[in-house]
Order: structure tokens, then C-alpha cells, then sequence
């Protein structure tokens, strides 16, 4: 019986696959870049409008350029996904 408050041990696994290390570093990068693109739209856009007068709500501005952008990314993000899987297929 195990004492209180430890686990039973796990069975040793090896490292990784390359594979699974390589999706893993796609999708940080994916997510990095997502994140890094929607933090410039939504300070950049606002002021840029603003000052082109591109709009007269330009407080919306950003939110529509980032929807946009979502979208275009999500897009070729499943044309890529869609192709790998038709290669393993």
C-alpha cells in the first residue's frame, strides 16, 4: 500500500517524437503571432484611421480589421491542414 501522499510510478517513457515536437513548435509560433498581429491592430488601427480619416467610427475600425485578419488566417491555416491530411490519406 502506498503512503499518503505519493503516486504510484509511471511507466518510462522515451522523449518525444520529432513529429509531435514540430506541431507542438508550429502551433506556439501560430498562437505567438496571432497574439503578436491582434496587439498591433488594435493599438496601431485606431490612430492610423484617425489620421487618414479613413472612417468616421474609427473606433470599430480595429475590431472589423481583426475579425478580417482572423478569418484570413483561419482560412489558410485549414487549406494548410486540409493538405497535410489528404498526403497521410
Amino acid at each position: 500500500m502506498p503512503s499518503v501522499g505519493t503516486s504510484p510510478a509511471l511507466p518510462a517513457t522515451g522523449p518525444p517524437a520529432r513529429s509531435q515536437m514540430a506541431t507542438l513548435a508550429v502551433v506556439c509560433t501560430a498562437v505567438f503571432f496571432a497574439v503578436l498581429t491582434g496587439t498591433v491592430v488594435n493599438v496601431a488601427l485606431p490612430v492610423i484611421g484617425e489620421d487618414l480619416r479613413l472612417v468616421r467610427d474609427y473606433k470599430r475600425l480595429p475590431e472589423t480589421l481583426a475579425g478580417l485578419h482572423l478569418l484570413a488566417f483561419t482560412v489558410l491555416m485549414l487549406k494548410r491542414f486540409m493538405t497535410l491530411m489528404a498526403e497521410y490519406a
